[in-house]
């Protein structure tokens, strides 16, 4: 091959190329000895339209960033590099083994589709990995093309991950590009979030996520998500949900109920309203395993925020259909009684009905358990909740902090409250004083503080 010969011939003064090992659209890979190190490492070689000197530029920091990685589930990336032809080429770790996009082949050959089990042995390593990139990595780092063929499964038994996740060929950094930027191809097709189709949408950690969940679905009903619906359907940021008891084995569907939940929480077409981070997607599938369905507890014990009664008060809610369905199964284009006394003391935030939009657009549906209602209204931005509690009591005692440096009194025309920023800066609690001292107002967002600020509470 003429691209092989003419790449291995232009690295041949640092790496001896033994065999091409994978291509794509993103690029080709290729199994090669470093001749400085004597050691055996994988090259992967982008394709020469992603050439271009900005981004040769944005290419040699984003590598950088990533050769500062430490992970046992994600394979080491040592150096991006450019030829004197412009291309460009990054060098990582090499791994013996196998793709998940094989497994999933040969058990497609087989009929035998992945356990809840099988699955979250090999899909939790990787979703340790994204949360590592998403919440501990500096600068958070977003992968941006989640997909079998980039999760491999190490031939080493001893291997201290089940599974890797490799290729960052188009990954980067939180503070850049957009997906309506030109210069890069963004993700594969069949793994992409409803999101990618929407122009002013912005690449964010919830799309590795939903492409965690993709693939989960595959592996579990041997079929993509992608092949359930048309191409219309899939283009389209109001994608739709597969039914799990239709598209499921046999074994599955009997548990449909608990699977449905868990997928159409992880595949929201709005991002806030998805499982914050892949190992809580994770831990919920476990969950709804058959086999553990009768055990099964709550799998929002614990809370890592300082905001602790908001993340309560969304998940409980989301985790317990019984509650929730008492006010979102209505077909009425009203609000309940007392979720309509909400939109009313929020008028500019809170729509005045399930059918119209709040503030920035956002939709909203009604919640409810015993100690607090209220509304819960998200778009592809941001995610709000709205709750008022029996008493302020009540409110304050579901305040369980952890830290006390993150907060601050708002003084405003309307209301004053106290704020409180969870150390990640992604979570914000907006509680108000005197007259609306039993409402909670949560926020998740990127920038929680700037959109809290900006929402017409208190100002």
């Amino acid at each position: 091959m003429v691209q092989e010969d003419n790449f291995a011939h232009l690295v041949k003064q640092d790496f001896e190329v033994l065999e091409t090992i994978g291509a794509g659209g993103m690029g080709v890979v290729y199994k090669a000895k470093d001749a400085n190190l004597e050691k055996i490492v994988a090259i992967k070689a982008l394709p020469s339209h992603l050439s271009g000197l900005n981004l040769a530029a944005r290419f040699k920091k984003e590598m950088q960033n990533l050769a500062k990685l430490r992970h046992q589930a994600i394979v080491q990336v040592h150096s991006g590099r450019s030829l004197p032809n412009g291309q460009l080429y990054y060098v990582m770790d090499y791994v013996e083994g196998t793709d998940l996009a094989h497994l999933i082949a040969q058990r497609q050959q087989q009929n035998r589709p992945f356990t809840v089990e099988e699955t979250v042995e090999l899909l939790q390593p990787i979703a340790e990995a994204l949360d590592y990139l998403h919440f501990e990595a500096n600068p958070r780092i977003i992968h941006r093309d989640i997909k079998p063929a980039n999760i491999l499964v190490p031939a080493d038994s001893d291997s201290p991950s089940k599974s890797l996740l490799t290729d960052f060929g188009i990954s980067l950094s939180t503070d850049t590009t957009s997906y309506s930027d030109l210069s890069l191809q963004l993700g594969t097709p069949n793994y992409v979030p409803p999101e990618f189709y929407q122009p002013t949408s912005t690449p964010s950690e919830s799309g590795d996520n939903y492409a965690l969940a993709l693939i989960a679905y595959e592996m579990l009903s041997l079929d993509k998500v992608r092949n359930t619906m048309s191409t219309t359907g899939w283009q389209t940021t109001n994608r739709m949900i597969p039914n799990i008891r239709s598209t499921m084995p046999p074994g599955l569907r009997l548990m449909g109920r608990p699977l449905q939940r868990v997928f159409a929480r992880a595949l929201d077409t709005i991002p806030a309203r998805r499982y914050r981070k892949a190992t809580d997607f994770i831990r919920a599938l476990q969950s709804a395993d058959p086999r553990r369905y009768r055990m099964r507890v709550g799998v929002w014990g614990t809370a890592t925020a300082v905001i602790a009664v908001a993340l309560v008060a969304g998940t409980m809610i989301l985790h317990h259909p019984t509650d929730a369905g008492r006010q979102t199964s209505r077909s009425s284009t009203t609000w309940p009684e007392e979720q309509a006394q909400v939109a009313k003391v929020f008028p500019e935030l809170l729509p005045a009905g399930p059918d119209d939009t709040g503030w920035d657009g956002m939709k909203c549906q009604a919640v409810a358990n015993s100690q607090r209602l209220g509304l819960d209204c998200a778009n592809y931005r941001q995610r709000v909740w709205v709750y008022r509690y029996n008493s302020q009591e009540d409110r304050d005692a579901m305040a369980n902090f952890s830290h006390n440096e993150n907060r601050w009194v708002l003084n405003g025309v309307k209301c004053n409250a106290e704020v409180l920023l969870s150390d990640s800066g992604d979570e914000a609690l907006l509680l108000p004083k005197e007259d609306l001292s039993e409402f909670a107002i949560s926020v998740q967002a990127r920038d929680a503080k700037r959109t809290l600020e900006q929402l017409p509470i208190c100002t």
